[in-house]
């Protein structure tokens, strides 16, 4: 992988298969090793990317949402809606050292939001435009890729361990991207936490028959007791010895202008 600035990088995969803890190692390493600032994109409504990077926001995108649609009812002349909008999206960016953190929040409930979807999706290409690196940690289900607020993707990491439901999704989020005509770059395949070269053969075989899809890179990550240890501690990923097994892979693969 060859980051430039202005890179997308979204993490898609089954729950379970360390997709979090895999955004949270890319946070980590754009922060040590480019002049940022980066934004985190916790788009799963499990919202566990906050405590891998160690931060908390106080609300959602799915909470202004909602905020939103009452407020407009009774909306008043002045501030106009896009521009309240805007102005209650950055509010709801939680701001760090060189990385800021946006929880999307839960998928929407009932009623009409194409309008507030609509406006979201124009405020997230702003700030596309005012992050010169972006991490998306993606809900199993992609629901921002079939609601479209996630048009661009330069780099789309597909997270499996080995087991049938993990390699499904990976076909079943190839399948939606191509239908929804998603713009990708480049798409990389993360074999994680594989036990043995044949585990690594037998998945590749797996996915061996996928018409007309190509990896531009296949890349197996190994078993990090670290990553345990700052789970069951509380202890933010960012703090993750250089040393381990999992960050050295990730560095070998990784260039940086």
């Amino acid at each position: 992988m060859k980051i430039h600035k202005n890179t997308i990088i979204a993490m898609a995969g089954k729950g379970g298969t360390g997709k979090t803890t895999l955004s949270a190692l890319m946070v980590k390493l754009l922060l040590e090793n480019t002049e940022g600032p980066v934004l985190a994109i916790d788009a799963d409504p499990s919202a566990c990317l906050g405590r891998a990077i160690g931060m908390q926001v106080e609300e959602s995108l799915g909470d202004i949402r909602e905020e939103s649609l009452e407020k407009f009812r009774a909306f008043q002349p002045g501030l106009s809606k896009r521009e309240y909008l805007e102005l209650r999206v950055h509010e709801a960016i939680a701001e760090g050292r060189g990385l800021d953190l946006l929880n999307m929040g839960i998928p929407e409930g009932p009623g009409c939001y194409c309008f507030i979807n609509n406006m979201l999706r124009e405020n997230l290409d702003r700030l596309n435009r005012s992050y010169p690196y972006i991490v998306i940690d993606c809900e199993a289900g992609m629901e921002h890729f079939s609601r479209r607020t996630a048009a661009r993707i330069d780099y789309l990491c597909l997270v499996t361990n080995f087991s049938g439901m993990g390699l499904s999704a990976v076909r079943s989020i190839l399948a939606l991207t191509e239908r929804l005509k998603t713009r990708i770059k480049e798409k990389i395949l993360f074999l994680n936490r594989l036990k043995n070269q044949e585990e690594e053969e037998k998945a590749l075989e797996m996915l061996a028959d996928l018409p007309g899809e190509e990896f531009s890179a296949v890349i197996t990550l190994p078993e990090d007791d670290g990553v345990m240890a700052c789970d069951l501690s509380g202890q933010s990923l960012l703090e993750l010895n250089a040393d381990s097994p999992i960050v050295s892979v990730l560095k070998e693969k990784m260039q940086f202008d």
